[in-house]
């Protein structure tokens, strides 16, 4: 028997299921077409709408004496670094509110950060990168020739150079 038979003797025997398999589809359709209806009706009045002005704020703006501080030693500078009678060379780069402090010969990277100013000096934490870990912070101070520089720890003995900017 072919399943075209079988099919025709099944809907034969229960009648009803051929009524409510034709109700399905039929009820598959409408909601279809609501929902294409409802689309398109979207799309109509999307495309009324004067489109909404945009308003772009500006960030406030505040001055702080650190950044503006940190600004002015803008640059690198080099020379020695001086704590309990040893001296040792080193170099500074600093871009405004950060910085790199860095020891050649003990290969020590430090990242000087969130930057302050104290009266005339600029004042930056100090984090270690690469072999040194600084727990306080370094202060400096312009100079005829470049900087002061100061580094503060407790219980460390301080660290101090007179730095040249690089030209």
């Amino acid at each position: 028997m072919s399943s075209r038979n079988q099919h025709d003797s099944f809907a034969s025997l229960h009648p009803e299921t051929q009524r409510s398999g034709r109700k399905v589809i039929l009820s598959g359709i409408i909601v279809l077409l609501i929902a294409l209806g409802a689309a398109a009706a979207a799309g109509y009045v999307s495309l009324q709408r004067e489109p909404a002005p945009v308003v772009v704020q500006e960030a406030p703006t505040t001055t702080l004496a650190a950044p503006l501080a940190a600004q002015e030693l803008v640059g690198t500078y080099s020379g020695h670094f001086y704590s309990e009678g040893k001296s040792w060379p080193g170099v500074v780069a600093l871009s405004g509110t950060t910085g790199l402090l860095t020891y050649p010969e003990d290969d020590c990277q430090v990242w000087l950060h969130s930057a302050r100013a104290e009266g005339s000096q600029v004042v930056f934490e100090a984090s270690g990168l690469q072999g040194c870990t600084p727990a306080g912070t370094w202060s400096f101070t312009r100079t005829n020739t470049g900087l002061a520089a100061r580094y503060h720890e407790e219980g460390v003995a301080p660290v101090e150079a007179n730095l040249s900017l690089e030209q």
